[in-house]
């Protein structure tokens, strides 16, 4: 049993409000989003915070950190688990539900989260389903190669979820939504992009991305450090509290601190800024390098 005697520990009132603000220097990206009966549970080795009845609140606040940072109740359902012991993963799990992709590539360490809390090393070959959650430890990265022939690399502590993820070979069409609450990113999409363009979102703590058939990079930080985000091909438009701005031209690039600050519209990079700047993924991404 972890020591919890050394942990901060803080409760919040969840029913009645819009917005809750976390303690100065709380970082989400980093702590366990745990459910206990109607409770959330945000846990770290040394702080523990409990929004009391969360999960019955109508609606549902989201969760501010003081460098802006925001975590949506879409965030908190795509990363939320049930407390409590942890199974370790056996043969059967998820034998019964069709895989949504699988690990084509991968370079260090990194771990993946079943729906039913079961934790697995990432390895080569390793089906990924909807309802998972994907994590790489700092030197890691892993790709993702789904079904409609999407892929999705992520490294750099990255820590992302698959929210939904449909589709129908015979009409190439369907829907992936997929959240991320921090790492490096590329996303190439696949069909269902292609086919339909607003089929495709990326969720963020600092924003969303709707895809418009295309190859994006990403590097999400949501501690108050400036996020970039970067088309690479095709075109992109990224959402938050202030607007949205369209991304069309090759290496066009935005940056924004958190979600309530107006995105920065940087320009266009060169070539080998976005190399440097996405490089933490190229070992598994090395052919758009």
């Amino acid at each position: 049993m972890a020591d919890t005697s050394s942990k901060t520990s803080l409760t919040l009132d969840g029913l009645g409000a819009e917005t809750l603000t976390l303690p100065q220097g709380t970082q989400v990206a980093d702590m366990a989003i745990l459910r206990s009966g109607q409770d959330l549970i945000l846990r770290d080795d040394g702080q523990e915070i409990v929004v009391e009845n969360y999960f019955l609140a109508e609606p549902q606040p989201d969760l501010l950190s003081d460098s802006g940072s925001r975590l949506s109740p879409d965030l908190v359902q795509s990363f939320v688990i049930h407390d409590g012991p942890v199974m370790m993963a056996s043969p059967l799990t998820m034998s019964d539900v069709s895989p949504v992709g699988e690990i084509t590539e991968l370079e260090g360490a990194g771990t993946i989260t079943r729906t039913d809390g079961t934790i697995e090393s990432l390895s080569l070959g390793m089906p990924v389903f909807e309802g998972d959650i994907l994590e790489t430890a700092e030197n890691g990265a892993a790709n993702i190669t789904f079904i409609d022939e999407s892929s999705f690399a992520i490294s750099d502590n990255a820590r992302m979820a698959i929210d939904e993820f449909v589709f129908d070979p015979s009409s190439e069409s369907g829907v992936t939504d997929v959240s991320l609450l921090k790492g490096v990113f590329l996303f190439t999409s696949g069909l269902i992009g292609r086919e339909n363009p607003d089929a495709v979102e990326i969720e963020t703590p600092v924003g969303s991305i709707g895809i418009r058939g295309t190859i994006i990079g990403g590097d999400i930080k949501p501690s108050g450090e400036e996020s970039q985000i970067s088309v690479i091909e095709g075109a992109i438009v990224v959402r938050n509290a202030t607007g949205e701005s369209i991304l069309s031209e090759q290496f066009e690039t935005v940056r924004v601190n958190d979600f309530n600050a107006t995105i920065q519209e940087i320009g266009v990079l060169d070539a080998q800024d976005i190399a440097g700047d996405y490089g933490a993924v190229k070992g598994v991404s090395a052919s758009l390098f």
